[in-house]
């Protein structure tokens, strides 16, 4: 008995010995943790052949961890830590505004993976170096040898994963750390260094593959962003036949040729010329390539990402990873399904950001940077008390490094033909501006061009959670193959994403990786559990009161207010003609009714009402997802104006005609025009303390129509005298239709710059142009007509017809079924059956949301500080924890991605479903003879 006992013990040491460095490394307690999150991790340094002690961080997956494939997470810089990307895009956990406790991504890649985080070069977060003296010579060839050591360690520590599908992945300056790595690992098995490892493929995220087509695309989509005008974009013309040519599109010119790319800092500089046109180039050039996109306040990693609430100390410190580090920087709608009579919609209004994520984007850096700081952190994450102060980039290693690599092609061409079969994923959110989705996918269709890929159509690729909700458009996909079908090589685009796909667009950029690991199309559903993992329990917050705010909710009787009204509002009817009862909302200003001006307001269609616009857009309450209450809009333009809604033509909202008194059948613009002035002049005679107040007409859509053609009367009136009282003051038209012809000429372009088609169908575009015209100043109208409903069609059989009809007007509301084609950028993930759309033949009508219930406390969920979806994470992590304390992650906005706690998933539905309420119409004087409301006739 104690020889068996005894020869335990010896394998219980064996074992121990054998294990040693992989059991030190786990983390047994992480702090801050406000759930038990289900899977092992551990954290420690991994060493390598040039003395470096490189940091890694691996988590078990959450759904087979011995069984899912391996991926290595790197992040760029060169010079940013790795654990960026753990704590603020695909990692489990993020920070609280607090800087120390976390909360839960249910969107982490080790949801299907085991995800191994590795930071490098030395001198990156926690990473160091153990030579002496420290190497402070950086480049791309030190860093792919080091990380490969650190891969080899990985696997003798860690045999488990031995013959594991194993997949490296990285985004930005990882463009290069990525695809060198994978050259040098592909070399290390073929000459039998690397045992039992099965390298698989890899993926690049935003990547800085090929550096001189970034510049020469950047220009073109910063244009196409309005960044600058069109007289500085036509001024680059020269530039382009300066090259040689009698002519070329711009879209095409090389202006890389006309600049240098510093290896120290990666910095654009201009070239030597002593040719002015050519001076003058590279001086154009340098600026619209470079300093347009980094000398800006603008968010160059998310073009549509704002911080509204930023404190000097947070914006200074994204700014400084900008300049410095190349910063990464319907079944059932949403309306109450009678188990809570009362959601209160105000409560996840987000007012810090324009995010969906409660400005997550804004503070995730120094709220990061603060946890990873703190003791017990590093304490538990085994950090040595010499490894100095963790920061999200390393200024000293950005300076010392020096770029080897502005062309990763040569290298892809190297793993070609060492004849090892490869998966690649490039994949690129599209609003990125540093790493942009057109520069990489040029780099793919050259590269693959000149090896003889076969390709596939450029098409699109949907996302949904589950089942049960319909597909959201995620991003468009070509994929390209070699001929000896050893090499897959996929170009993916997100849409919506910046630099960061996985921190903007989370649901969809995990199902893209899952599905990219599984070798699976990128719209199957992954089926992996995305549940919330309940908060341990001294971390729940109370339960906020169903009926919060109701109490307080009679003005005027006006069913459903949550709040007290500050202001008077009115609703009626005008009377410009016989049989034509226009009904009219006034809104008095919340500041001084008596002197500020009066602004109409005019929603478009034609035939859609301006009620929309009240309740889902300007107006001073919106509808929560309920159908029958209202939550306050603190941006509505009746805060400094006296706002009057008319629902215009006849017939439209609530406006009717008697046709007993008026049978005219026929609807025009210029009819609509006359019926308005007279309604005012009917409104003027109503409310006569508007008598020569500053008056101004204002609206969107169609009514880039309405307004011209209704001032134009105005004026011809008010210089008749024919308009007593009227002062009109201006015009303010949004987002208007006011031409067909620019419309369509302006959106082939555009689209293009935005990913929803590919270069082969730009290229037959370019045909349709006359031989030396730029393509942006291209007439395609030519080539079609356009129909009583705004319809394009070709004139003719020929294919530029139908491409000009196709791309020019067409796709866009073709796809409108799972695009919103109002916002190309705004999705909605949990809408139970496929949004129906309008047509431009169905009156363009607003998109008929219809997301899933379970919304509560909306008002705290609105997000009002940033323009990101996660709650102004990016933004909160400088803000300090005082102003951050009571961050709730229950705010975060997994139903869309606005920031606005999907309000534009169900607004339209919500709004219309509490106007059809017979409450509602008793309280807005609304006449037994208007039909039931409907928002666009």
């Amino acid at each position: 008995m104690r020889a068996i006992q005894g020869q335990l013990l010896l394998v219980f040491a064996l074992g121990l010995c054998q294990g040693a460095n992989k059991w030190t490394d786990r983390i047994l307690n992480l702090p801050g943790l406000t759930f038990s999150p289900g899977f092992e991790q551990y954290s420690g340094f991994l060493s390598t052949t040039a003395g470096s002690k490189l940091h890694y961080w691996l988590v078990e997956s959450q759904r087979d961890p011995q069984n899912d494939p391996l991926i290595l997470w790197l992040n760029g810089g060169p010079g940013c830590s790795s654990l960026s990307g753990f704590f603020t895009e695909l990692g489990p956990f993020r920070v609280n505004p607090d800087g120390k406790t976390l909360f839960e991504n249910v969107f982490s890649w080790n949801k299907g993976a085991n995800v191994l985080f590795l930071t490098s070069p030395h001198g990156v977060g926690y990473s160091y170096s153990e030579a002496n003296p420290v190497d402070l010579e950086y480049n791309d060839e030190k860093t792919a040898i080091d990380n490969a050591d650190a891969v080899k360690e990985f696997f003798e520590r860690f045999p488990e994963y031995h013959n594991r599908p194993f997949f490296v992945t990285g985004e930005s300056y990882a463009g290069i750390y990525v695809p060198t790595l994978a050259r040098e690992i592909v070399k290390r098995i073929l000459n039998n260094q690397l045992p039992n490892v099965n390298f698989q493929g890899f993926a690049v995220g935003n990547g800085l593959i090929d550096y001189w087509k970034q510049i020469n695309s950047v220009i073109g989509l910063l244009y196409y962003r309005g960044i600058y005008d069109k007289e500085e974009f036509d001024s680059l013309q020269k530039c382009c036949n300066a090259s040689g040519a009698a002519f070329e599109p711009l879209g095409y010119c090389d202006f890389s040729q006309y600049v240098e790319i510093e290896a120290r800092g990666g910095r654009v500089v201009e070239k030597t010329f002593s040719d002015p046109t050519k001076r003058n180039c590279a001086q154009l050039v340098q600026q619209m390539s470079y300093d347009r996109v980094w000398n800006t306040i603008n968010d160059v990693y998310n073009t549509y990402q704002d911080c509204y609430m930023d404190t000097v100390t947070a914006a200074s410190m994204r700014a400084m990873r900008q300049t410095d580090f190349r910063k990464r920087r319907s079944q059932k709608a949403i309306i109450s399904d009678g188990k809570n009579p009362f959601i209160d919609q105000g409560s996840k209004m987000n007012m810090a950001s324009t995010d969906a994520q409660q400005a997550f984007p804004c503070w995730m850096d120094a709220a990061t940077q603060n946890y990873l700081n703190l003791p017990e952190v590093r304490t538990a994450l085994h950090i040595p008390s010499s490894v100095p102060y963790w920061t999200v980039c390393s200024m000293m290693v950005n300076m010392f490094y020096t770029w080897q690599t502005f062309d990763t092609a040569p290298i892809f061409e190297e793993m070609f033909r060492s004849g090892h079969p490869l998966r690649i994923l490039i994949y690129s959110g599209d609003l990125d501006t540093v790493c942009n989705f057109l520069g990489n996918e040029w780099f793919v269709d050259e590269l693959t061009a000149r090896n003889n890929f076969t390709k596939t159509a450029w098409t699109q690729w949907d996302f949904a959670e589950s089942e049960e909700f319909a597909p959201a458009l995620a991003g468009y996909e070509q994929r390209y193959q070699s001929a000896d079908r050893k090499i897959a090589l996929d170009f993916v685009t997100i849409k919506g994403a910046g630099h960061f796909a996985p921190l903007d667009r989370g649901g969809p950029s995990l199902q893209m990786i899952e599905n990219f690991l599984q070798s699976k199309p990128y719209s199957n559903l992954t089926g992996l559990d995305l549940a919330k993992k309940p908060l341990l329990l001294q971390y729940q917050p109370p339960q906020p009161p169903l009926w919060s705010r109701k109490d307080a909710d009679r003005v005027w009787s006006l069913p459903g207010i949550t709040y007290n009204l500050n202001f008077k509002h009115y609703s009626g009817y005008l009377n410009p003609s016989k049989g034509n009862y226009l009904h009219y909302w006034l809104t008095e200003s919340q500041s001084n009714p008596s002197r500020d001006p009066l602004v109409l307001w005019l929603n478009g269609g034609p035939g859609c009402s301006s009620l929309l616009g009240l309740l889902t857009e300007l107006g001073p309450f919106w509808p929560n997802p309920d159908g029958q209450t209202l939550t306050e809009n603190i941006y509505s333009w009746n805060r400094m104006a006296n706002v009057l809604f008319l629902e215009s033509p006849r017939q439209v909202g609530y406006s009717y005609q008697n046709m007993s008194e008026n049978s005219d059948v026929t609807f025009s613009d210029e009819e609509t025009a006359r019926d308005n002035f007279l309604a005012i002049m009917d409104f003027l005679s109503a409310f006569p303390e508007y008598y020569n107040r500053s008056f101004y007409v204002a609206g969107e859509s169609y009514a880039g129509v309405y307004i011209p053609t209704l001032v134009s009367l105005m004026i011809d009136m008010i210089q008749a005298g024919k308009a007593p009282g009227l002062n009109l003051a201006g015009v303010a038209i949004g987002n208007g239709k006011m031409a067909d012809k620019y419309q369509l000429n302006s959106a082939i372009s555009l689209l293009y710059n935005r990913g929803l088609y590919g270069t082969d169908i730009m290229d037959s575009l370019s045909g349709c142009c006359p031989k030396n015209q730029p393509l942006h100043d291209c007439d395609f109208s030519q080539w079609v007509g356009f129909d009583d409903h705004g319809d394009a069609h070709p004139i003719n059989s020929s294919q530029c017809g139908t491409l000009v009809a196709e791309y020019g007007r067409n796709a866009l509301w073709a796809k409108s079924d799972i695009q919103d084609p109002y916002n190309m950028f705004q999705d909605c993930y949990l809408e139970k059956a496929a949004v129906v759309a309008s047509t431009a033949r169905e009156l363009k009508q607003r998109i008929d949301r219809r997301a899933a219930p379970g919304f509560l406390d909306q008002l705290t969920k609105m997000n009002f500080a940033s323009t990101d979806s996660q709650g102004a994470f990016q933004c909160y992590s400088s803000l300090g924890a005082e102003k951050w304390l009571q961050w709730d992650d229950t705010k975060m906005n997994f139903a869309s991605t606005d920031s606005q706690g999907a309000f534009q998933c169900y607004s339209s539905l919500g709004a219309e479903k509490w106007l059809q309420w017979d409450d509602v119409r008793a309280a807005l004087h609304i006449a037994p003879e208007a039909p039931p409301y409907s928002e666009c006739k």
